[in-house]
């Protein structure tokens, strides 16, 4: 198995204005990244609880949750 690593940070950032007693408005901003798992690096092999095979790829970079249509 190849040594990887993954140098991910996650920024935030936020604020609030208070406009008058009891009111205000907010403003956030955020960016976070994750490392690939395990099993979607390695695994090659039927995943008995959903019933589907799964193919790992040991080339994924970090980035945001893939999703699928």
């Amino acid at each position: 198995m190849p040594q990887r690593s993954f140098d991910l940070t996650s920024y935030s950032l936020g604020g609030l204005r208070t406009f008058a007693q009891g009111y205000g408005a907010g403003a956030t901003f955020a960016v976070a990244q994750r490392a690939p798992t395990a099993e979607e690096l390695y695994s090659s092999g039927p995943h008995e609880s959903t019933a589907t095979f799964d193919i790992g790829d040991p080339m994924l970079a970090r980035g945001l949750p893939a999703t699928s249509n």
